[in-house]
């Protein structure tokens, strides 16, 4: 009889912890709050359009955010083989842009593709995290420009993203050595409570620039 109470004292925990986490996911149908016991869902953001707003031709008033910096030195020329350019081209590509410290990704395809719905599952508190998405609208590889030799992609918030706007991640190899990377992002908040709190969702996105330096200069120096 004890054991059955105790596994129905479980069983009514696990089953309430579940309810409240689809609760908060459906309050609104913004953001996924993700629990250590929940796992978030692609599928939802996939259905989901580009918001209306967000390609950064339309977006009106938009924090305009530029990040660059340079990971590695290569030989003058051509990206060399197994190099950093193509380390840090295949991370970007494979939309690990951000490492640890900002949360996981959650993807459609190992290489991004044009169409592709791209989620990041995001540390938000301890035991709580945000999981969101975009659509990737523009992807180029190994193209020549009058720059150099550029790898990355574009993508556009859906709707229901905290923030709506466009960003692109692209590494270029110039002709002098130099691996930049190179952020740009267009973008003002969406949500209610980004908006509430402003000066935090403006930090979490400085914040995440500089931990995508980071991490990608790691990976433009892996042997």
């Amino acid at each position: 009889m004890a054991s059955q109470a105790s596994q129905a004292k479980r069983q009514r925990t696990s089953g309430g912890r579940r309810s409240r986490s689809r609760r908060l996911a459906r309050r609104g149908e913004l953001v996924q709050f993700i629990f250590p016991w929940s796992q978030p869902d692609l599928s939802k953001w996939v259905e989901r359009k580009i918001h209306p707003e967000a390609p950064k031709e339309i977006i009106q008033n938009p924090n305009h955010d530029v990040t660059e910096a340079t990971l590695a030195l290569e030989p003058e020329g051509l990206p060399i083989q197994g190099g950093p350019f193509e380390k840090v081209s295949r991370s970007i590509l494979g939309y690990q842009i951000f490492g640890p410290k900002i949360g996981k990704t959650v993807t459609q395809t190992q290489k991004v593709e044009v169409g592709d719905t791209i989620g990041l599952n995001y540390k938000f508190l301890p035991g709580l995290r945000l999981f969101f998405a975009s659509r990737v609208v523009e992807v180029f590889e190994n193209e020549e420009t009058e720059r150099g030799v550029r790898s990355g992609f574009v993508y556009q918030t859906l709707e229901k993203h905290p923030e709506l706007g466009e960003e692109i991640f692209q590494v270029t190899k110039l002709p002098s050595g130099e691996v930049v990377l190179h952020i740009e992002a267009w973008s003002r908040p969406n949500l209610w409570f980004v908006k509430l709190f402003a000066p935090w969702g403006r930090w979490i996105q400085k914040y995440a620039a500089r931990c995508a330096v980071e991490y990608l200069t790691h990976v433009a120096g892996q042997a």
